[in-house]
């Protein structure tokens, strides 16, 4: 029996985080419902095929009538998160000192860096000028607040965690599902708070009690915060120092290229003389993955379809380390450029002097923007972090065309990708406008981006008349999308079409 073939093929690649297999494919599932609304007769989904082997997680989607013909999508998901395992204690801390202080202060700059920009535009004297400079100094403290109170934070988790690395070998074990670890220490907290306020409740002591609940705490802490710490920075730092170090990274990108392989194979069927249509979609860290097997490879694909890219990001970190010494000085200027900006504060306040030693205040503004300055072209000229788009020119020979799509507030990527008009574009879309949760919730984003989204694989993965028909019927669905598509139980949430 002959293998069926499809007209379209699409690759869903995750980003930084513990993935379960399928996990990706859900999310897309979000997509899937919106087609059924607009298009809904003549839509058939598949079954979820579980990832078995070299074969990912997969389903099938028919289209009838689509240009005259039924258009057929096999849609396979390129899960690399068990490719990654949590650190061991001590090279647990190595990535937090190699790691923290490049990639936090990244992630927060975003303000910073738009506002140096729209400096760069006016004349040093300027009102605008002098404002964003002001604010951009403050924001600097933020920052380098912030990245202090992280690395603070987990270094004092791991120091929890020292006694239980003795009895326990991380290294060996492969990372564990977000639930495993979270859900231990939370049920292990309310049965002791349950058994502390019972006890009270019966007229006992607390302080009878507090002994022995301070014991029970304490093993329980020793037992759970290694593997909650393990799982924390192995899904919001691990994968991202992973990718860049290389006797890890190219384990990564070789399993999207398997993925990517496999599915041009089934696309292709028995059609082997007819080129595969492919298009891949890939989230966060995923599409410099993409990025980085696409450049591998030697097959062109039809379209790749990014959002919330951490392609600029991580390029930009793996240039801070590569330029190591550079980059610990511009920390350094940063952290003293702060410290300046709070002692011209607490100079012209009656605390903690004996009175306001306004005197104080102007070379220590002086000086914090001199130094901030400074760091500023360190950044430029001395490490070159302004050359990070130059990298996107190979994919330009092996994608045809490439929609990005990025939220304002998401930390990760960094503004507009450079893409010119004739093959791609580069789109700001507004999720929630929440900081850290806004790099999570594009697939709940119906309006602006699960639309677009499905309008772009109409027109990267079909024939002329395919895209015709598809995009005209995509065109026509209501530019306002319904209140029930916004809402996480309608369109925008686990797709009823898909099993879990």
């Amino acid at each position: 029996m002959a293998e069926p073939s499809y007209d379209l093929g699409v690759l869903v690649v995750h980003g930084i985080g513990d993935q379960r297999p399928g996990g990706t494919l859900r999310e897309f599932g979000a997509l899937v419902d919106c087609v059924e609304r607009w298009l809904p007769r003549g839509l058939t989904v598949g079954g979820l095929q579980a990832q078995v082997g070299e074969a990912p997680a997969h389903m099938t989607i028919e289209l009838a009538d689509v240009g005259g013909t039924p258009l057929r999508v096999l849609v396979a998901e390129g899960h690399w998160a068990d490719t990654v395992r949590p650190p061991g204690t001590w090279t647990l801390l190595k990535w937090l000192a190699a790691v923290v202080p490049f990639v936090v202060p990244r992630a927060l700059d975003g303000q910073i860096r738009r506002r140096s920009e729209r400096m760069d535009q006016f004349a040093r004297w300027h009102p605008r000028y002098v404002v964003d400079g002001a604010v951009r100094l403050v924001l600097n403290v933020g920052t380098v607040a912030a990245t202090l109170l992280v690395l603070v934070v987990l270094f004092a988790l791991w120091l929890l965690g020292l006694p239980r690395a003795a009895f326990d070998d991380v290294d060996r074990k492969r990372r564990r599902e977000p639930h495993d670890p979270l859900w231990v220490p939370v049920a292990g907290g309310l049965v002791l708070c349950g058994t502390l306020l019972v006890a009270v409740g019966r007229g006992g002591s607390p302080g009878r009690y507090g002994a022995g609940v301070a014991v029970l705490i304490a093993v329980a802490l020793v037992f759970t915060l290694p593997r909650l710490l393990n799982s924390l920075v192995a899904r919001f730092i691990g994968d991202a120092y992973a990718l860049l170090r290389k006797e890890r990274g190219p384990k990564i990108v070789e399993r999207v290229e398997r993925r990517l392989t496999w599915l041009e194979q089934h696309v292709a069927g028995a059609r082997t003389a007819t080129p595969p249509r492919i298009v891949v979609v890939a989230h966060s860290q995923g599409a410099e993955v993409v990025r980085l097997a696409l450049e591998r490879r030697a097959g062109r694909i039809d379209g790749l379809v990014t959002l919330g890219s951490g392609i600029e990001k991580l390029a930009a970190v793996r240039l801070l380390r590569a330029h190591w010494w550079r980059a610990l000085g511009v920390l350094l200027m940063r952290a003293v450029s702060a410290a300046l900006v709070v002692l011209a504060v607490a100079a012209v306040l009656p605390w903690p002097w004996p009175a306001p030693a306004w005197w104080l205040a102007p070379p220590a503004v002086v000086g914090a923007w001199l130094l901030l300055r400074r760091a500023r072209r360190t950044l430029r000229q001395g490490v070159g972090i302004d050359d990070v788009a130059g990298q996107l020119g190979p994919v330009r020979r092996k994608a045809t065309r490439w929609a990005d799509f990025y939220a304002d507030p998401d930390p990760v990527p960094e503004g507009a990708l450079p893409l010119t008009a004739d093959w791609g574009t580069s789109q700001a879309i507004a999720n929630d406008r929440v900081f850290l949760l806004d790099h999570l919730r594009y697939w709940h984003n119906v309006q602006a981006f699960v639309a677009p989204v499905a309008l772009e694989l109409a027109r990267m993965g079909g024939g002329a008349s395919r895209r015709r028909s598809c995009g005209s019927r995509f065109e026509r669905a209501p530019t306002r999308a319904p209140p029930h598509w916004r809402s996480v139980s309608g369109c925008a949430g686990r797709s009823s079409s898909l099993p879990a």
